[in-house]
């Protein structure tokens, strides 16, 4: 578990942290939208973390496969006339 920027992140994001939030730091974030983006970060960790997982060794670590199917159904939305989609 590692703190950053008030966030709490464990999980497969959990190395990756401390970097990311430099790099919010680098590019002129303030201190509240840093800390927001690590929330998210943390958030998601914790998603993949629960959802089970690993890191693509061929991919540097940079590819996460879930393990087992999806949790949640997948729905279609109707398209209506005139939608985008439609076309």
């Amino acid at each position: 578990m590692v703190d950053v920027l008030a966030a709490r992140v464990v999980g497969p994001l959990e190395s990756f942290a401390p970097g990311f939030a430099a790099e919010l730091g680098r590019q002129g974030y303030t201190v509240n939208s840093a800390s927001q983006h690590m929330c998210f970060i943390a958030h998601l960790s914790r998603w993949m973390l629960a959802r089970g997982g690993s890191f693509c060794a061929d991919a540097g670590g940079h590819c996460w496969l879930p393990l087992g199917p999806p949790r949640c159904g997948v729905r279609e939305l109707p398209v209506g006339e005139g939608d985008a989609a439609a076309a």
